[in-house]
């Protein structure tokens, strides 16, 4: 199960009256500054008495006959701590190194053209909204959507390239 940490952080006013981040734990940025509740993972210590310790304490790891390392969702484990990318304390028994991410097929040119890539993005055929969400400078992207009768929204994005990440969310008015 992939876990998510974040650290407390409060915000405090120094004596000129402006705002100050100041955190409210914390971390070492080397192994030897963790203290016996955190586990140096992802170039910090991080801490293992959060919320839901029982998921990465060190004795509910060994009840379970399991280690407690820093690992990622793909089950691998880095020994010492300083590898980037999505890793956290976790309980598992994996010897497995980090790896590359497989690859993935990219769009074939034979097969995606410009003159298919304007009739597929133009169409918005059963969609009652459509945006145009290009940036100035960036690469053609549209949003297009309708709401049906039993209030689920259908929505198709379309965008003209390759991207690494993408969240969508609805505002709570």
């Amino acid at each position: 199960s992939m876990r998510i940490l974040a650290e407390e952080e409060e915000v405090t006013a120094d004596p000129e009256g402006e705002d100050a981040e100041e955190s409210a734990a914390p971390h070492g940025v080397t192994p030897d500054q963790c203290t016996e509740n955190e586990l140096f993972c992802w170039f910090r210590c991080m801490p293992l008495d959060f919320e839901d310790s029982q998921l990465t304490h060190p004795s509910v790891c060994a009840e379970r006959n399991l280690k407690l390392q820093c690992t990622s969702p793909r089950d691998e484990v880095v020994p010492n701590g300083d590898q980037h990318g999505d890793y956290y304390p976790g309980c598992t028994n994996s010897t497995d190194p980090p790896s590359a991410y497989p690859l993935i097929d990219q769009a074939d040119e034979a097969t995606c053209t410009d003159s298919l890539w304007e009739a597929f993005h133009a169409s918005g055929e059963g969609y009652d909204h459509f945006v145009d969400l290009t940036h100035p400078m960036g690469d053609e992207t549209y949003l297009m959507w309708s709401v049906l009768d039993n209030g689920v929204v259908k929505a198709r994005l379309a965008h003209n390239n390759v991207f690494g990440f993408l969240s969508t969310g609805f505002a709570n008015e």
